[in-house]
């Protein structure tokens, strides 16, 4: 299995779940939608049916509401419809980490090198990968801020201390990827908001012209 398809199932989907009356295990899902220039959340009604392990986007033909989700949704009286993009080309893995995350194939392998040893110095990566120690420490750095490693110091028996890295919890690397995840298309959405308005601004400008 190589690296990258091993980082893929360290931080592969699994869904919350919550308990029902019956015993039964029901997925906890929500809904990201656009809705008159602002972003929500919407958590789905999990006893609905029409649950869709896939998340789909989904826009209503009536108004300008788009759902991002894994189950259809209601609008102006009607279930809204799969959007289907054909130029829009899938992301991969390496995709959305670096154009969405951030992170370099280096932080890739060093993500993957945690998850594997569980815990490792700056050192002990630099070396084990064949990396610059510098820039093991730079990808350290940027992980650490999206939450997606932790730090601690170890202090040694011939006295001073280290830093020992190690990987969150897969649950809680999920939860960061997502939470990032969500607020870069917020940002997209914002960008497209002022493509938009720039584009109404130079038409209004050339009919007065």
């Amino acid at each position: 299995m190589s690296r990258l398809n091993r980082f893929q199932y360290a931080t592969q989907q699994r869904p919350t779940h919550t308990p029902m009356d019956n015993g039964a295990l029901t997925p906890i899902r929500c809904f990201l939608v656009e809705y008159n220039n602002n972003l929500y959340v919407r958590e789905l009604n999990v006893n609905s049916g029409n649950i869709d392990p896939q998340v789909t986007a989904y826009s209503c033909r009536q108004c300008e509401f788009v759902a991002l989700g894994n189950a259809a949704q209601k609008c102006c009286g009607e279930e809204m419809e799969p959007v289907e993009v054909g130029a829009v080309n899938e992301p991969t893995l390496m995709d959305l980490l670096s154009q969405v995350f951030g992170i370099s194939q280096t932080g890739v392998d060093i993500c993957v090198y945690l998850v594997e040893e569980e815990e490792a110095t700056t050192d002990e990566i630099a070396t084990a990968l064949e990396y610059n120690r510098s820039t093991v420490s730079r990808q350290l750095t940027q992980m650490r801020e999206l939450g997606v490693i932790e730090c601690r110091k170890k202090s040694l028996n011939e006295g001073g201390q280290v830093y020992l890295y190690s990987p969150v919890s897969p649950n809680e690397m999920r939860r960061r990827h997502r939470e990032c995840l969500l607020t870069w298309v917020t940002d997209a959405f914002r960008l497209l908001d002022e493509i938009d308005k720039q584009k109404l601004k130079a038409v209004s400008e050339r009919s007065d012209g």
